[in-house]
């Protein structure tokens, strides 16, 4: 029995060694494949490669806790394959929903029933030639302009209509428009 113990021990740490926890103590974004310094369970700090999926980047904080794999069961072979932070994490979503979210509470979510939210703490900036609403849009803060009209708000356009008057036909002054802007 001993015999096979031992003729199996290299086998079983190699199956041991294929994936392991860490906690995220540093990220290095600058290169094309980020690299990330892990303290796995054991005590051990490795600095490995983070695979991320296409299209979707990011750069956890340290605590995050990362899985490693062993590349053919070598530790010299890590790569970490997924990354998760339970502080920040969104909860109570519904089956089928999605989230994409940060630490600062800023969030987009899918929702069901065709519902999306979108947070942002300060400004959402999109830069494209055409911005196209199909449907109807409600605002609660103000509509600045920034086009055509040196910035003025849709307030500010709308009592300006109201207020306006021209010259008469006759001389003398017309009257206030009797169909106002309403808001």
């Amino acid at each position: 029995m001993a015999a096979i113990d031992k003729l199996f021990a290299p086998f079983k740490r190699r199956i041991q060694q294929m994936l392991r926890v860490g906690t995220l103590i540093r990220v290095n974004d600058a290169q094309p494949i980020q690299l990330v310094q892990l303290e796995l369970l054991s005590g051990e700090v490795v600095d490995v490669p983070r695979i991320q999926d296409y299209g979707i980047t990011s750069v956890p904080l340290p605590g995050a806790k990362g899985v490693v794999a062993a590349i053919g069961g070598k530790s010299n072979g890590y790569v970490c394959i997924k990354m998760d932070d339970k502080r920040y994490r969104q909860l109570a979503l519904k089956k089928g929903e999605v989230a994409l979210y940060d630490h600062q509470g800023q969030l987009v979510h899918l929702k069901e029933g065709g519902l999306m939210d979108l947070i942002a703490l300060t400004q959402i900036t999109a830069k494209v030639p055409l911005f196209r609403i199909e449907g109807n849009l409600d605002v609660t803060g103000e509509i600045k302009d920034r086009a055509d009209t040196n910035g003025q708000t849709m307030s500010g356009m709308r009592t300006a209509y109201n207020d306006h008057d021209h010259a008469g036909d006759s001389g003398g002054i017309t009257g206030k428009p009797n169909q106002g802007m309403s808001s």
